[in-house]
């Protein structure tokens, strides 16, 4: 056995691996979907040049950098938190990846050395993060995001006031509601470990009502301490929403539901604590009640000190707040801080900070600095070509200015359609200048906040779908060739609207509405058209993005290719977001039903390329009695 060259125990529940210690011989070994927790076995096997470790309990690689004849090794899905040892074959020339494409593949791992924002820029970034951190030594920043979410009314503003200034004096009514968000910067909490340490929360104080939820994809993110602040109204709480978009898109984060019975003759039960643990298992969940207007009082001011001693807790035994990071790092944190009055550096002022005497990083090295601290939400950045010279460093002069627009009563009053001049006017009431208006206008356009769209044939008009119309203007009456929809467990807010903005180079004569959108292409000489549309399917009960085409075989299949590479592109921004993509059945009973304005039968796209890669070449549609279909039929229109 020792002369085995080749060898695959995959998805064999194997833990003990003792017995690979004699096969010097190996060059390729296939470990995947085991029970495996300790490696140190293979460093004997120096002779490995293909390794797969995928979907094990691996924590410690240590003695992979021993394995220098690796050529491809596939780490995925086990608990890996520091690919230090990794660094002799990234700097040997070998990439590396969250996916499938390169030859070192680490996706599915908690790893925070490095931190993730510095893995997705490659393995340049990579090798610099550990040569700045060799050179200059390391320490954490100690600062987290404290996201105040709820909705409309609960109290959110009320509860952000009181943790900046203990005395603020609750006032009667309902506050003004949050436009967008309000970012309070540096509150200081104590440390529960370390004695004297101050960490810094920045609190982010979201505005609840629906339209202002799209600005929540991108900003709730993972590392991140939330309140979800609640009146206890039923009709006023909406747990579900919450608990989902936070699972979403900020999974195995601390949520503290923080129940404010402001009118306690309206207040429902308590919040069912057990039942959100159940659901949203990803989740630390758990709650306390405490009346903001009465803080001064016995009872509820030491549910209040409760509360905060809960959140100083939380934010202590952040994993992120305790993360060491290059030392100069810091430095150059706290010179931004420094410029907090000024609402947006230039990239050259940022890089001329990194080049002063005590830092003195070069501009590689400050770049990797720059996707940190926006990871952290100390910035804003963009890489797009016209925005990528600014750090934005007022989030609250960045969101009003966006909401400014969604706002104004006269592009309400006009479904979202406004003018340059409309916008610049706005801006300049809340005293913008006129760069900034431009870049504001640049960051409300397609690939960044994908809020509006400038007409084809109009110049400097624009439509911001958020505010369409709520119905579509008429029926649709062509025939549909290919029928193709994605369903969701659960849809953000913010989709759609973005996807109209994705497509709007094809939208036809302008025919949109806030939950659909009309297509047309021209695909070898020939008219092909779409019909788009979210809506809540009545029979799965479950969100939608709806594709009806109409065309010849080959255009269809090419307009399909657009639209499903321009969701797909969306989903990016939510890891862990589930849908399925579903083909119609085209049999004769489903085109019937079709043209009466019925449901066909869906097919699962994904399992029906499994099914052909499998050489089983039909399938059953429920809507014929179960007759077989060809997939190569239904495939014809949908296929890439």
């Amino acid at each position: 056995m020792t002369g085995l060259q080749d060898l695959c125990f995959g998805a064999n529940q194997i833990s003990d691996i003792s017995i690979l210690e004699k096969l010097i011989g190996l060059k390729s070994l296939v470990l995947a979907v085991n029970q495996i927790s300790d490696i140190s076995i293979l460093e004997k096997l120096t002779g490995l040049q293909s390794l797969d470790l995928s979907n094990n309990q691996i924590s410690d690689i240590s003695i992979l950098e021993k394995l220098t004849g690796l050529q491809s090794l596939d780490l995925r899905g086990n608990q890996i938190s520091d690919i230090s040892p990794l660094l002799p074959l990234i700097k040997s020339g070998f990439s590396i990846s969250t996916d499938f494409s390169e030859k070192i593949r680490i996706g599915g791992n908690p790893i925070t050395t490095p931190p993730q924002a510095i893995i997705k820029k490659g393995s340049k970034a990579i090798i610099s993060w550990f040569e700045q951190i060799e050179k200059d030594g390391e320490a954490p920043l100690y600062e987290a995001k404290l996201m105040i979410l709820g909705q409309g009314g609960a109290g959110k503003t009320t509860f952000a006031r009181l943790q900046l200034d203990p005395n603020y004096k609750v006032k009667p009514g309902k506050l003004d509601s949050t436009l967008g968000i309000d970012v309070h910067k540096g509150k200081e909490f104590q440390h529960k470990t370390q004695i004297k340490q101050i960490i810094k929360a920045h609190l982010w104080d979201f505005g609840g009502q629906d339209i202002q939820k799209m600005l929540h994809q991108f900003f709730i993110t993972e590392n991140c301490l939330y309140v979800l602040v609640s009146d206890k109204r039923a009709e006023n709480t909406n747990f579900d929403y919450w608990f989902q978009i936070v699972q979403l898109l900020g999974p195995q984060s601390h949520v503290i539901v923080l129940e404010n019975p402001k009118d306690i003759h309206s207040t429902t039960d308590d919040f069912a604590l057990n039942k959100y643990k159940e659901l949203f298992k990803d989740l630390h969940i758990e709650s306390i009640s405490v009346n903001l207007k009465k803080i001064k009082e016995k009872s509820d001011n030491v549910r209040w000190q409760l509360l905060n001693d809960t959140i100083e807790k939380h934010l202590s035994e952040m994993e992120i707040v305790n993360r060491p990071v290059p030392k100069k790092w810091r430095l150059i944190r706290d010179e931004l801080e420094k410029a907090k009055s000024k609402k947006y550096i230039s990239k050259d002022d940022f890089h001329n900070i990194c080049q002063k005497t005590d830092i003195n990083l070069n501009h590689e090295q400050a770049d990797l600095c720059i996707y940190y601290l926006r990871s952290l939400g100390d910035l804003v950045y963009f890489d797009d070509r016209d925005l990528c010279t600014q750090l934005f460093l007022d989030h609250n002069w960045l969101t009003k200015g966006m909401y400014y627009i969604l706002d104004d009563p006269q592009i309400k009053k006009n479904n979202g359609l406004f003018t340059r001049k409309q916008a610049y006017e706005q801006w300049h009431k809340h005293g913008y200048n006129e760069n900034e208006k431009a870049m504001l206008l640049r960051l409300l356009l397609k690939d960044n906040f994908d809020i509006c769209y400038e007409l084809e044939d109009e110049k400097d008009n624009f439509i911001t779908p958020l505010l369409l119309p709520g119905d579509k203007p008429t029926a649709w009456e062509h025939e549909t060739n290919l029928y193709f929809r994605f369903q969701y467990g659960f849809m953000p807010h913010g989709i759609f609207s973005r996807l109209i903005v994705q497509v709007h180079e094809k939208i036809e004569k302008n025919i949109c509405w806030k939950s659909g959108v009309r297509l047309i292409d021209t695909i070898n000489g020939k008219s092909v058209r779409a019909e788009v549309q979210h809506l809540n399917d009545p029979q799965d009960n479950q969100p939608v993005i709806d594709i009806r085409i109409n065309g010849h075989k080959e255009g269809c299949k090419e307009l399909l290719s657009f639209i499903r590479a321009a969701v797909i592109k969306l989903h990016k921004n939510f890891k862990t977001i589930g849908y399925q993509e579903k083909v119609a059945c085209n049999c004769q009973v489903c085109k019937d039903l079709l043209k009466q304005k019925e449901k066909p039968s869906f097919f699962d796209y994904k399992k029906l390329q499994a099914k052909i890669l499998k050489k089983r070449y039909y399938e059953e549609c429920e809507k014929s009695g179960y007759n077989e279909i060809s997939i190569g039929e239904i495939f014809k229109g949908s296929r890439d």
